[in-house]
This record gives structure tokens, C-alpha cells and sequence, in this order.
């Protein structure tokens, strides 16, 4: 995502509060607790689902391009090697 953890945990707290309030524990009892531990859990699940889904497809636009970079790395040396021989000294 190229945020630092500074502006990571409050954005997770953000969703988690305010867009995605499902199983939030409204009192201190044992099991509501535990109910709202485990849907945090999921939702952190969640949202690295999709976190690991969209750096996967950036990942594979990059990967894509790497012929392009050692054609152009290619044809540089080629042109380096004959500029170092017909400049000659």
C-alpha cells in the first residue's frame, strides 16, 4: 500500500470503528468480548485478503514489463560495445 505503520493503525482502527462496527462489544462480559475479538480477527482477515489480492495483480503488471527493460538494457550495451570500438583511440 506504501503507508507506514504510523498511517496504517489508525486507518485500520478507522474501518474497524466507523465503516465496519459488526461485532463490537458493547459490554465487558466474557463472551461478547470474545465474539468481538474473533469478528476483528476476521475483518483484519479480510481486508489482508484483499491487500494480498491487489499487490498480487500489481505485482504481475510489473513482472510484465521486464522484457521491455532488458530489450532497452540490451540495446544500450549493444550500443555502449560498438560506440567503445568505432570511437577507438
Amino acid at each position: 500500500m506504501g503507508l507506514g505503520d504510523e498511517a496504517v493503525h489508525p486507518v485500520t482502527i478507522l474501518l474497524n470503528v466507523l465503516v465496519f462496527p459488526w461485532g463490537l462489544s458493547s459490554d465487558g462480559r466474557p463472551l461478547t468480548v470474545l465474539i468481538a475479538l474473533v469478528s476483528l480477527l476476521l475483518k483484519i482477515a479480510v481486508v489482508a485478503a484483499v491487500v494480498v489480492a491487489i499487490e498480487s495483480s500489481f505485482a504481475k503488471l510489473r513482472l510484465g514489463k521486464i522484457p521491455e527493460f532488458m530489450g532497452a538494457g540490451f540495446i544500450l550495451s549493444v550500443l555502449a560495445i560498438v560506440t567503445f570500438y568505432l570511437g577507438g583511440r
